[in-house]
């Protein structure tokens, strides 16, 4: 076993396969566990996103990304939402195609100036379904995937894929008059879905203004009626201290290093914590020399083909993960929060590194949740 330093934490490695193949012990969690009736309710204390904290529409960002909707804003990692950021057409696209579940895509290439867009598969199917009738009328054969999209317009979008029509009298806003998009500004407001732009009148739109990634999660929680709630605050583990730190590969009775020489797939560990406490489990790959990967070697480490899978009493959870590269190392980490009350007994936790979905270790650690 080698240990190693770095600005973000100390990383353990266990030399495995080849000199440049490590099970790493990683650095932060975010994994919600409560079994207040016997089921598993998992969550994320700080959300999914790490730069929406504290943001008032963080509980509408994460709904939306429950359900797919939103992916992030940083791939690969995928760790930020960018919630100031405004919206673009062809991101809406791909906001309304997934919220929607449009599969229909008119046989592609209906508009021409989106070939080569990462979203033009979501554009064909907005077209497809009349959500979207082009940037340039009365031709209409353009699309404008990188325009930013107006309150305005955002409103046309989403009544045609929500079907509102009852504008509630119409003239809801004062500022409207005459806006191309009036008519559909009034049944979205109607719907509930906008509730005005000057808190605490709300007697205006602003249908010129851009929407931002933020607000658009509120609009499509409303509109999709999703369930809205902001995430506990997330707890810095980065920083600060690490309470109840799971070390299932190594500090809690598991030999990683007799493990590495005998090449046994299975090691025991156990643990003892008091009720009610958290507690953290990180763990994850790294690989040295990233640079002289080939594409292939790459692809296939960042893919789900290489993982850390977690278990609790045998119900698999749903883990954070993080892909980094640092002075040439390639990191992969995942992290796992958990708060609750465990019953006062037995708890067993199965933690499995895999690589090319293959388990080259499995760790089964018993957790007494004692007084």
């Amino acid at each position: 076993m080698r240990e190693f330093g770095s600005d973000l934490d100390c990383w353990r490695t266990m030399r495995q396969r080849s000199v440049r193949r490590h099970l790493i012990l990683l650095f932060s969690v975010t994994l919600l566990l409560a079994l207040a009736t016997g089921a598993v309710a998992i969550g994320f204390p700080g959300g999914t996103f790490f730069d929406d904290d504290g943001n008032t529409h963080e509980g509408a960002i994460e709904a939306i990304a429950d359900e797919g909707i939103t992916k992030g804003c940083n791939p690969p990692q995928n760790t930020n939402y960018c919630p100031d950021d405004p919206v673009t057409r062809g991101q809406m696209a791909a906001f309304l195609v997934r919220a929607l579940g449009y599969t229909d895509n008119g046989g592609g290439d209906l508009f021409s100036d989106d070939d080569g867009s990462t979203f033009e598969a979501d554009i064909d199917k907005l077209g497809t379904a009349g959500v979207t009738r082009g940037c340039n009328p009365p031709a209409n054969d353009r699309f404008c995937p990188d325009d930013l999209v107006t309150r305005g317009q955002m409103a046309a979008f989403l009544v045609r894929a929500l079907g509102y029509i009852d504008d509630g009298g119409g003239d809801l806003f004062v500022d409207d008059n005459g806006s191309t998009f009036e008519t559909d500004i009034d049944k979205l407001g109607t719907a509930g879905v906008t509730r005005g732009c000057n808190p605490p009148a709300n007697d205006r739109f602003c249908p010129q203004d851009f929407v931002l990634r933020d607000q658009m999660a509120s609009f499509l929680s409303r509109g999709l009626e999703l369930s809205v709630s902001a995430p506990l605050d997330r707890v810095d583990s980065t920083n600060g201290p690490k309470v109840n730190m799971l070390e299932i590969a190594g500090g809690q009775g598991c030999d990683a290093t007799s493990w590495v020489e005998q090449r046994t797939d299975v090691c025991s560990a156990s643990a003892s914590i008091a009720p009610g406490q958290p507690f953290y489990v990180e763990h994850g790959w790294g690989r040295e020399d990233w640079s002289s990967e080939s594409p292939a070697e790459q692809l296939a480490f960042i893919s789900d083909s290489t993982r850390f899978d977690l278990f609790l009493n045998g119900q698999q959870l749903a883990l954070f993960e993080e892909f980094l590269v640092e002075n040439d190392q390639a990191n992969k980490g995942f992290r796992f929060q958990f708060y609750g009350n465990l019953s006062q007994t037995t708890h067993r936790l199965v933690g499995e590194w895999v690589e090319d979905d293959f388990v080259e270790l499995r760790v089964i650690l018993d957790l007494d949740i004692t007084p």
